[in-house]
């Protein structure tokens, strides 16, 4: 999928063109550049309360303990949705405004991800956080050397062996 960027760019940018000149045309060159100039200051205004809006969520999931995974990836789609709404042009501005839209956004990284992890492009892993109290347990909990040499955990990689304190 990645690979394919490259190619659509130009691509984009022909469609681009095209609609810009048949609309100019339709309508008019001023009229044209105020519906770039109203897109550009709308999509700033949507991206920056889209933004906030998923700061607060970023930072309560942060709190909470918890991985922002989505939000990342939404911030990410956040990121690209403004710089399309920036860009003059008719098919960006409604990429952009696609992936400004919550609802939308989420439709369109929930198919993304979902495809990306079905061709194996992405490994999901998850993580549990476990407090043992004594040495045995901690053995049996895993499979491991109980002469403390070094094991591995259930993907193969290596578990280091510590204490820590949450304090929240």
């Amino acid at each position: 999928m990645l690979r394919r960027i490259p190619f659509l760019i130009p691509i984009i940018a022909l469609i681009e063109i095209y609609l810009i000149i048949e609309v100019g045309g339709a309508i008019g060159f001023w009229p044209t550049v105020s519906i770039f100039i109203v897109t550009g200051f709308v999509g700033v205004t949507m991206l920056r309360r889209q933004g906030f809006s998923l700061l607060s969520s970023l930072q309560a999931k942060m709190q909470a303990g918890e991985t922002p995974a989505g939000e990342m990836l939404e911030g990410v789609a956040l990121l690209i949705g403004g710089a399309m709404l920036v860009t003059p042009g008719f098919l960006t501005d409604f990429m952009g405004f696609l992936l400004l839209t919550p609802l939308t956004r989420k439709l369109l990284i929930g198919r993304i991800g979902g495809a990306l992890l079905r061709n194996g492009r992405v490994v999901s892993r998850s993580y549990s956080q476990t407090t043992y109290s004594s040495t045995s347990e901690r053995d049996g909990a895993f499979r491991g050397d109980p002469s403390g040499g070094p094991r591995q955990g259930a993907g193969g990689d290596k578990v280091i062996e510590g204490e820590y304190t949450r304090e929240d």
